[in-house]
């Protein structure tokens, strides 16, 4: 198979279950604060989708900026690990959740040790970085991290309804400094 199908066809196949969830919705929408984390690619999804929040007039921090705020308890922590065991993503959470901020993991699969920390885990699907599953030929965790990207920019169209946004709304928010 052509490698674009493929990847476009693995995608189909792991969408198929998905909904966007309703409790992360209300989260999104009742916190003061989102402050978004993963490593590596799950993180440059994460970034994205604050990017987008920034766009829509929410206040959004990527942990590890120079300029990031204390979370506190009026806040949310969205975090993405394929694993659920990145040992960053774990102390971010329990700092979190320390202070009583709320907390919700993205990841491949329910029960990890992040997982039993959070208060929410949204499965998307794909397959962790070294796991041995075979739900896609892509290398490490490229289609979780895909689903990552997918499923949020699924969740702003979600918010941009429930908000009563539109694109000129966002356009109103967007860098000018490029």
């Amino acid at each position: 198979m052509e490698p674009i199908k493929q990847v476009t066809s693995e995608l189909t196949g792991l969408t198929n279950h998905l909904t966007i969830d309703a409790h992360l919705i209300s989260e999104l929408t009742t916190t003061k604060h989102v402050f978004v984390y993963g490593a590596g690619r799950s993180g440059l999804a994460l970034q994205m989708f604050a990017m987008r929040l920034a766009q829509m007039d929410k206040p959004a921090i990527v942990v590890g900026q120079i300029t990031a705020p204390p979370i506190h308890e009026e806040d949310l922590l969205l975090v993405a690990s394929g694993s659920g065991q990145t040992m960053q993503t774990k102390h971010f959470v329990e700092t979190a959740k320390a202070v009583g901020a709320k907390t919700i993991l993205l990841s491949t699969k329910a029960d990890s040790p992040i997982a039993d920390l959070t208060d929410q885990t949204i499965v998307l699907g794909g397959k962790a970085k070294y796991a041995d599953q075979k739900s896609s030929q892509q290398p490490l965790g490229a289609a979780f991290e895909q689903l990552v990207f997918l499923y949020l920019e699924a969740v702003v169209l979600d918010l941009m309804s429930a908000w009563h946004l539109d694109e000129t709304d966002l356009a109103k928010h967007h860098a000018n400094l490029e």
